[in-house]
């Protein structure tokens, strides 16, 4: 009996200790509280920017408990919130089925990678949280048939011109890739659009290997920055 208590003692300290990721209040994950800020940060039309030459479908708005959240995904060591927003993004994706169903060839999921020094560094790569969620709900396949093989600088502050140099040769498509999925159609995967500078720089790799890509899917799209 007491080795029996003696457990359930420790379980309720770890539960106890549990936090929300966003604002500290004891939760055993998001709390309800921070979730209705995020839910609000959802865009009324997510599938809106789904259109030629680059299809862009984003769940919310980069801002708020959103732009928080992912903060404390990237910069925080809070893997948990990859999670839930692969989980709204995967949501808003099967709300809008048009889409997937105008498709003719089978999608595969691939997220935007990370320089693998920055992954070291990070833990982890956000997209490809993000990515895993959202197939864990879609049933999609997933690869990382991308590979960063350059450092880049941030885009933050860039200037458009700027913005394409940095990302020039930044990324290849893996062989491995190529060889068992040049049949499949690319989806894209990242946490935030903004420009659209690195999907257009990932896409031209991938088509340049010959992949059709259907689009990119982000979990916040920012307002256009010059």
């Amino acid at each position: 009996m007491r080795k029996q208590l003696d457990r359930w003692g420790s379980l309720a300290d770890l539960f106890l200790k549990a936090e929300c990721p966003l604002c500290q209040r004891p939760a055993a994950d998001i709390c309800p509280a921070c979730l209705k800020q995020l839910q609000q940060c959802r865009l009324p039309q997510p599938s809106k920017f789904w259109h030629p030459p680059l299809p862009v479908l984003a769940w919310g708005s980069y801002g708020g408990a959103l732009k928080r959240s992912l903060a404390a995904l990237k910069y925080n060591n809070q893997p948990r919130i990859g999670r839930l927003l692969g989980h709204h993004l995967a949501e808003a994706w099967l709300d809008s089925p048009a889409i997937g169903h105008s498709l003719v060839k089978p999608l595969i999921v691939v997220p935007v990678p990370l320089h693998a020094t920055k992954q070291k560094q990070r833990g982890y790569n956000q997209a490809e949280l993000i990515a895993r969620a959202f197939c864990d709900r879609t049933r999609l396949p997933m690869s990382q048939g991308l590979r960063r093989d350059r450092a880049t600088e941030a885009q933050f502050g860039l200037t458009p011109e700027e913005r394409m140099q940095n990302l020039a040769n930044a990324f290849c498509v893996d062989d491995r890739f190529r060889k068992r999925h040049a049949s499949k159609t690319v989806l894209l995967i990242d946490d935030i659009y903004t420009t659209g500078t690195t999907a257009r720089s990932a896409i031209h790799v991938l088509r340049q290997s010959g992949f059709g890509v259907a689009g990119i899917l982000a979990v916040a799209k920012a307002e256009m920055q010059g």
